[in-house]
Parts: structure tokens; C-alpha cells; sequence
């Protein structure tokens, strides 16, 4: 099976983290027994939102010359890259190409003609295209790299403060939708909190900063499945969010971890506050859940069922 995956987020050296759960999601596929061959064709429209159009042509070489049985699509904007390309397409919705009204707008109209549509979270499957086969898969996470560590041992390794009750924003305060704003109220209403910023952090450094934190907070104001939050799950840390994505459903069963009420800054640091007086999460079951490996077997069988068809 030859499959061309195009995807405007990917690891660069630039940005490490953008687009990580794409990459893993791949490797997670060559490592199945059956092994499928994959070429990923990354068009960097972060860098230059003009590559949506300009990119078409470097996708167009890529079928011409790797003949892929179909095409995967990651991000739902990126299905502009694909408008001439006549193969069995699948995209995945990954959250605001579906949850901002102009995105899904566009994400909506190029879906069109998809073999398959798959959602990160159930949430987004109503915002989706519609008459479409609709599957449900949730990014995974490389379990053998997010583990559980010591937590004065993580704080050593990265100089972080003993005694002090960190809180993770995971994210860039940039990103307006994470709502930094938000996150500083939390804090200030924790009492003797630090807020600790996840930003230009490697991947393979990431296990240690989760270990380091007593508590990863979710402010944002829309998600889709955020994967933040299931790594932190594997690695044993404590995680509250506001009431977005399937976050609920991702924490549900675990101790220590929360969703708001409401986004109001009050509630998610009542939440806080109530997490960190129990123990953390199991981080074993969290592996089981939300492993590399049952996504790319889930993956996996939505391309023969689109092959089949």
C-alpha cells in the first residue's frame, strides 16, 4: 500500500512541535506489520499562507511520481493543496479547521469529494463535510517515550524550583485561542502557584517538563483532541482543563484531573486547586488508552475500507 500523506504542519528544526502528532502517527504506521510505504509531502503554510496555492504543484509532482493508491490528508485547510488530485483522498480534522466559522467554511467545501473523513474527537463530526464516511480516531501517543519520572528528578534535570507549585501552560501565549490571559488569572488564584510556558520545547525533552509540573492547565477556548493532555496522562501528571474537545471523556476515570464547569478563570483554578489535593493519574491506563499503536491499527483500517470501496 503506497500512500502520500500531505499535511501543512510537520517537525522542522525551526518548529520542532508543530505537527508532532502527524509524524508520530506515521512512524506508528510504518512500524504495523503491514507495514504501509508513506511519503510525506509537507507544504509549510505557517511559513507562507501563499503556499496553499503555490503548493499544489510540488503535491501534483509527488502523485505523478510516487503513484500512491490514495492520498491522507492532515489538517483540513490542506485539502486546498489537493483540489486537482485525482486519487481516493482521507483527511483528518484535527480541531480548528472545524471549529473556527471560516475554516470549517473552507474545510467544508474542499471536503467534498472525500472517500473518508476522520475526526480527532466526536465533537467535531457534525462540523465536518457532510455525506461522507465518518470514522472517529483520536491522536495517539509513543508510550514507550512518555512515561512516568521522578518528579525532584525532572526538576533537577530542567533547574526548576523544588518547592514551588508549577502550573503548565501548554502552549505559546501567542496562540490567542489558548487564552494566556486566562492561565495567568489560574495562577494567581493558586495559592504559592508558578506558571511554567511548554513553548520551543523539543519533543524528546517534553516526558521531563510533564514530570517536572504539578499540574498541565488547559485554558483554551476551543479544542479538538488536544494531545497535550494524553501525554501528560502517560507520564502520570495532573491535567484540568477548561470544558472543550473530548477532554472530559480523555480524563474521565483518572485522579487528579478535572474539567471546568465553565471557562471562567475562577472555576478552572477551584479545579486546580481541588486536583492538587489527590493523587495523580494511573499513568499504565493511560498508555493502554491512548498509544501510538491501536491509532495507526484504527488508521490503517479506514484505508483498506477505502481501497475495498
Amino acid at each position: 500500500m503506497r500512500v502520500l500523506a500531505v499535511t501543512n504542519m510537520f517537525p522542522t528544526t525551526a518548529a520542532p512541535y508543530a505537527g508532532v502528532f502527524v509524524r508520530r502517527e506515521i512512524e506508528a504506521l510504518r512500524a504495523t506489520a503491514e507495514a504501509p510505504e508513506i511519503l510525506v509531502c509537507h507544504v509549510d503554510t505557517i511559513a507562507s499562507t501563499p503556499a496553499y496555492l503555490t503548493g499544489r504543484t510540488r503535491v501534483a509532482r509527488a502523485v505523478s511520481e510516487f503513484d500512491p493508491d490514495l492520498v491522507h490528508v492532515h489538517y483540513g485547510l490542506s485539502l486546498i493543496l489537493t483540489a486537482r488530485v485525482r486519487r481516493p483522498t482521507v483527511c483528518t480534522f484535527h480541531g480548528s479547521d472545524l471549529n473556527i466559522p471560516w475554516q470549517r467554511a473552507v474545510s467544508r467545501v474542499y471536503g467534498r469529494r472525500l472517500a473518508a473523513a476522520i475526526f480527532v474527537s466526536d465533537v467535531l463530526g457534525d462540523r465536518g463535510p457532510q455525506r461522507t464516511p465518518t470514522h472517529i480516531i483520536p491522536c495517539g501517543v509513543p508510550v514507550e517515550l512518555f512515561r512516568p519520572m521522578d518528579r525532584r528528578a525532572a526538576r533537577t534535570l530542567l533547574g526548576l524550583p523544588e518547592g514551588a507549585v508549577l502550573l503548565a501552560f501548554p502552549s505559546s501565549p501567542s496562540r490567542a485561542v489558548k487564552r494566556y490571559d486566562r492561565f495567568e488569572q489560574v495562577v494567581a488564584a493558586v495559592p504559592g502557584a508558578v506558571g511554567v510556558r511548554f513553548e520551543g520545547i523539543a519533543p524528546d525533552d517534553m516526558p521531563a517538563w510533564l514530570a517536572a509540573v504539578d499540574c498541565v492547565v488547559l485554558t483554551s477556548d476551543t479544542e479538538g483532541s488536544p494531545v497535550v493532555t494524553k501525554e501528560a496522562l502517560c507520564c502520570g501528571s495532573r491535567v484540568v482543563s477548561t470544558p472543550v474537545g473530548d477532554v472530559a471523556g480523555q480524563l474521565h476515570g483518572f485522579s487528579g484531573c478535572g474539567v471546568a464547569p465553565s471557562f471562567d478563570a475562577g472555576n478552572v483554578a477551584a479545579q486546580v486547586r481541588h486536583a492538587l489535593s489527590q493523587t495523580g493519574p494511573d499513568a499504565q491506563e493511560a498508555a493502554r488508552r491512548f498509544s501510538t499503536r491501536a491509532e495507526a491499527e484504527s488508521v490503517l483500517r479506514v484505508y483498506r475500507e477505502v481501497l475495498a470501496g
